[in-house]
């Protein structure tokens, strides 16, 4: 429900329109990869995608604070909020409000987590050991993810560690290049480029970790309706994802998934250059 809300709220604030508001909110309910990850497989990634698209539209509405309160809570929730830190940093670095506002994500974390400690349980465990453990449970290069390592399903786990490397060296030269432009503002495109490109390059994703990038690129196109093969693309590369985990059956490769994310990942990076290098008089796009 929240999920709904605040993409309405988005899309009513950057559109005016409340035709589109109710096709968001509708959507949202209806989008199937939502529907599956809560009502079928049990997850809760609607909760800390809920607080990101607070984040967002607060931060569109240049309620700093609450905004990055907002994102706080979906750290607290689920790590793969992580995926819109870029962004974030970046409009901390170029001065829209202050660096500080980034710690209230660990301090936030460790409020939540005094009971626990309090209780008893290990530091290591508490902050973060579970997650630092998992690269070396998973030896695979991508766990059912529509992401560029799909292209490389049976790497032998012995050298797994160069991969993680260079998916990382991608990301930091991705998020260079945008920080260089010294043009990022707040708008809907940079947070949607980042929730696809990040998951996309790092290695060892699952499929669920595009839940973010399906909600966000499903109002980015009610905000610029040309883009609507973005959200399908997006939408459809993860539904089919999740088919090997839910219904233990493949529809389509997975390198051909990969390749529909990599379509829409094309298109909003090509909407986002021409943003960052938009001149001053040129007209604001809803994005």
């Amino acid at each position: 429900f929240a999920l709904a809300v605040y993409g309405a709220k988005t899309v009513l604030y950057l559109t005016k329109s409340k035709s589109r508001a109710c096709m968001a909110y509708c959507l949202l309910f209806a989008c199937p990869t939502v529907l599956l990850n809560s009502a079928l497989w049990g997850q809760n990634d609607s909760l800390y995608a809920a607080c990101c698209l607070a984040c967002v539209y607060y931060l569109l509405l240049t309620r700093f604070r609450t905004g990055m309160l907002f994102y706080a809570l979906a750290f607290c929730f689920k790590l793969q909020s992580v995926f819109l830190l870029p962004p974030l940093l970046m409009l901390a670095l170029r001065g829209f409000f202050p660096v500080s506002h980034l710690l209230y994500a660990p301090l936030l974390y460790v409020l939540v987590h005094a009971p626990t400690l309090a209780a008893g349980a290990p530091l290591s465990y508490v902050f973060g050991q579970t997650y630092l453990n998992l690269p070396a449970a998973y030896m695979k290069l991508t766990l059912n993810a529509p992401s560029f390592w799909a292209l490389f399903p049976d790497v032998n786990p012995n050298y797994m560690a160069p991969f993680r490397l260079l998916g990382l060296v991608w990301l930091l030269i991705g998020c260079y290049a945008v920080y260089a432009a010294q043009r990022i503002k707040i708008t809907l495109l940079a947070f949607t480029f980042f929730a696809v490109f990040v998951p996309y390059v790092l290695p060892q994703m699952h499929e669920r970790y595009f839940y973010v990038a399906d909600v966000l690129t499903l109002l980015y196109a009610l905000t610029l309706p040309s883009r609507f093969f973005v959200p399908a693309l997006v939408i459809l590369a993860s539904l089919l994802a999740y088919a090997p985990f839910l219904f233990a059956t493949s529809i389509l490769p997975m390198p051909l998934l990969s390749g529909l994310m990599a379509l829409a990942l094309a298109a909003l990076a090509v909407d986002f250059r021409r943003e960052l290098f938009k001149t001053e008089g040129g007209v604001r796009a809803f994005s």
